[in-house]
């Protein structure tokens, strides 16, 4: 019976009502979903925060705005990390690639904070300092080569790219020869 009677306008059904996440220790992304759900309900909470006695401050505006610019610098690195851990298809030949958008793309955010500019140079020297490696390593770069819509598209080092051309033709020309 209680599913015939008609539900007050703004309520919502179970599964529909959002509400604040908690990080897991282990896994960095969990505290960016925190983040992204906190952003999205910091409304509803400084609301609910008002009402109620001894509750703790809302957080202020220029720190929302900070909460704000690492979720659009971490979002891409959230994006990678899921593309890259896929278990149903190849992803080494997507490593290069991956890298290399993630740092072209961080190079062109636009932080409006002086922390979230400060977190943008972070990253950009974490990102020159282990993804930029990945192209020197010759069984990705084959991989990111052979990758029919890939191919040198995304190298930023001509050097790389020959070497791993340089090395295919060579493994070519032996079993060419074995044969």
């Amino acid at each position: 019976m209680d599913d015939l009677r008609p539900k007050p306008a703004g309520t919502k059904k179970e599964g529909e009502v959002l509400t604040l996440i908690q990080s897991v220790a282990k896994k960095w992304k969990s505290r960016l979903d925190m983040l992204e759900r906190f952003n999205t309900l910091s409304t509803n909470v400084a609301k609910i925060l008002a009402t109620r006695w001894n509750a703790p401050d809302m957080i202020t505006s220029s720190e929302l705005s900070v909460i704000r610019d690492l979720i659009i610098l971490l979002t891409p690195f959230k994006q990678a990390t899921e593309e890259i851990s896929g278990d149903q298809y190849v992803t080494s030949s997507l490593a290069i690639p991956i890298a290399n958008l993630l740092q072209k793309g961080l190079e062109q955010m636009k932080p409006s904070t002086e922390f979230g500019v400060a977190v943008q140079k972070s990253l950009l020297n974490l990102c020159n300092a282990k993804l930029e490696p990945l192209e020197r390593h010759l069984y990705l770069a084959k991989a990111t080569f052979l990758e029919p819509c890939l191919k040198r598209i995304y190298f930023n080092s001509a050097l790389e790219f020959s070497t791993a051309i340089s090395a295919l033709s060579k493994v070519i020309r032996l079993e060419h020869r074995r044969t």
